[in-house]
């Protein structure tokens, strides 16, 4: 991802790679002005368009000149426009530095603030998606870290992702010409609206054709400065949307007032993820207080799933850690902390086998950000001797209810955010256009939509024919610290050691399938200590070699699903999808299927296993842009992977049902 850049004598950066500069010699800022703020009409559009939100794609973020000109203009404009939400989404595969970013930003004192605004979440190593959010403005970025063509690919999700406006900024077409296809341009006008607009500086025929061909309606304009041409235009008829029917969204209806069922991690990070986009949330849990399940752990550890192939469920626990660390920015930056460590994690690889996963899975190119390093030593990671291991710097421990309790702070100071505790949901009524929720104290509450985080609601809205999530009770230990700092970081083996959190390390856990009983039990302490000293019997003789009475516990129930991913997502209508595609057995074809039906309003952010801390907070993004029509922080790959429809899909396909 080095950039390669050099800097010319005004101080401008070069790109050595494209052999081609980042912006005009002449006045950069008045160039970006020029070419996509003007020639797209933004302002005009921005008065004159009543809307919830505006969308802005862009190819080649650069140096954010083009964001940061955008930004100032959209924030001048807040006593004028009618346009609610701004959400900029940008694509650029050689990210600057925080520091090469600094400096060429330097240029532009006027867009001082913007440029401490921006360097204040940039990212110290890119990842693959950077999401950034300034609720006081009504804006927000994603920035994707990738060629442009798997970037596009992730943002194909539907009608429901359609951008108004597109900034083709990258390298000139004969430097840079992978950014300029035929297959770029007809994804950029699969991602638009109709009537979507876009600029660019350059007016070269083969790009002109290119998008004429994709069903822009292309003109020339006057270029600015010395530059005679540039090309604007805009997008004329829909185009035809290939997804499977039934993976195909459900229509966004921007919704006042959500009822949330469920106050652990699931739950708190829907209602933050809601209450930063301005809708009124009311929390439902049967507890007297947040984190009282599965999510009430002393501690947990974070850190990415990963595998050589990049399945999905690695791809999803990449992007969950990279949002869960900026949702702990964020709530640092509002003066709530969370307690936790990025103290990294290692893990021990205690065969043969898992020694050659994790020393290809080190060397894997696009896991370079990461920071992965197989070793045969522990010592300068672990502070103990565990023999070879993997380690991921990205990754730690955190007090879960101190997460949940972050997020509901947040949500509740912005007055988005009505608590009902000490209530169990006993009944769900769909009315026309809203839902209606029955307590068992006898109160009701309506909404315009229902997110279900807990498995504690009646039956029928969870069916687990359809929806086949089951229980798995996990134990932790907790072993008394022994005052000698060790591990300096989070291992792994079968189980997990954190480091001591309030004097106490957790040693988990255990494992059973199907059990529901939260009750202590010697043996829980004794298998999770015998799993230590089998595995990694330097760090358990670290340890003191605690027995168990000296041990403390906990036990709960988390809900798990049989591919190991979550279910979020939209709630099938089931009738009327196993009537509609009940044929799926026979193969045919994709356009012999009817869109999906749904139970409009009803949503599941359920089955996070044992990885909630990151995944958690994932999901709540995603539910949010669904639930708000927004482009989803995930690829309609991983979209597809996680939906509530694809067990009974599965199922149809196989002739199970």
């Amino acid at each position: 991802m080095n950039p390669e850049l050099d800097w010319t004598e005004q101080g401008a950066p070069r790109s050595l790679r494209f052999g081609d500069v980042y912006f005009s010699a002449e006045n950069g800022l008045a160039e970006s002005r020029h070419v996509f703020l003007e020639s797209t009409e933004l302002a005009r559009r921005w008065r004159e368009e009543a809307r919830p939100d505006f969308r802005i794609g862009e190819l080649g973020f650069g140096t954010g000149l083009n964001f940061l000109a955008c930004r100032a203009l959209w924030r001048s404009l807040r006593s004028q426009r009618q346009t609610d939400q701004l959400h900029f989404i940008s694509i650029e595969a050689w990210p600057l530095s925080r520091e090469q970013l600094r400096r060429a930003l330097a240029a532009w004192p006027e867009l001082a603030d913007g440029a401490e605004a921006l360097l204040s979440v940039w990212p110290e190593q890119p990842g693959h998606v950077l999401q950034a959010h300034w609720p006081e403005d009504g804006l927000r970025l994603s920035l994707h870290f990738q060629a442009v063509d798997q970037a596009l690919a992730a943002l194909r999700t539907g009608k429901a992702a359609g951008m108004d406006t597109w900034f083709l900024d990258g390298f000139a077409p004969a430097r840079n010409p992978q950014m300029w296809t035929a297959d770029v341009f007809h994804a950029l006008a699969r991602l638009s609206r109709a009537g979507a607009r876009f600029g660019t500086f350059t007016a070269a025929g083969r790009v002109r054709r290119g998008l004429e061909q994709a069903g822009f309606r292309v003109e020339k304009r006057a270029g600015f400065g010395r530059k005679r041409e540039m090309l604007r235009g805009e997008l004329m008829p829909p185009q035809p949307d290939h997804t499977a029917p039934w993976f195909r969204p459900a229509a966004p209806g921007r919704p006042e007032r959500v009822l949330v069922v469920g106050a652990g991690l699931a739950g708190s990070a829907t209602v933050y993820s809601l209450a930063r986009r301005g809708v009124d949330c009311v929390l439902l849990d049967q507890h007297p207080h947040a984190a009282a399940e599965a999510s009430g752990n002393l501690a947990g550890a974070w850190y990415p799933l990963l595998s050589q192939d990049l399945n999905p469920a690695s791809r999803y626990s990449l992007r969950a850690v990279e949002t869960l660390q900026t949702r702990l920015k964020e709530l640092d930056s509002a003066g709530i902390a969370v307690e936790g460590q990025r103290c990294g994690v290692w893990l021990a690889a205690r065969s043969e086998q898992a020694m050659t996963r994790y020393a290809r899975i080190a060397e894997e190119p696009a896991l370079a950000a990461l920071g992965l390093r197989f070793s045969s030593d522990s010592t300068p990671y672990a502070g103990l001797a565990l023999g070879p291991g993997l380690w991921i710097p990205g990754g730690g421990w955190l007090h879960p209810p101190g997460l949940c309790e972050g997020q509901l702070e947040w949500a509740r100071h912005r007055g988005h955010l009505q608590r009902r505790f000490g209530a169990t949901v006993v009944q769900l009524q769909a009315l026309p256009n809203a839902w209606r929720v029955s307590l068992d104290d006898g109160e009701t509450l309506d909404a315009d939509a229902v997110v279900l985080c807990s498995g504690a609601v009646p039956a029928p809205w969870l069916n687990s024919r359809y929806l086949p999530l089951r229980p798995a009770r996990g134990a932790v230990t907790l072993l008394p610290d022994a005052g000698s700092d060790l591990p300096r970081c989070v291992v792994c083996h079968k189980g997990y050691v954190t480091p001591a959190v309030r004097g106490w390390h957790s040693v988990g856990a255990t494992v059973d399938n199907r059990e529901r009983d939260t009750h202590v039990r010697p043996s829980d302490h004794a298998r999770n200590l015998h799993a230590l000293s089998e595995n990694l019997p330097t760090l358990a003789a670290a340890l003191s070699g605690s027995a168990p009475a000296d041990c403390q516990g906990r036990a709960s129930v988390r809900m798990t699903s049989p591919d190991r991913l979550p279910v979020i997502g939209p709630a099938p209508h089931w009738a009327g999808w196993l009537e509609d595609y009940a044929d799926l057995r026979r193969g045919s074809p994709h356009s012999r299927y009817p869109p999906p039906q749904w139970q409009p309003g009803l949503y599941y952010n359920l089955g996070h296993g044992a990885r909630g801390i990151a995944g958690s907070v994932l999901a709540g993004e995603l539910l949010a842009a669904q639930l708000c029509g927004e482009t989803p922080p995930l690829d309609e790959t991983l979209i597809r992977a996680v939906h509530p429809g694809r067990f009974l899909i599965r199922a149809l396909r196989r002739r199970e049902l």
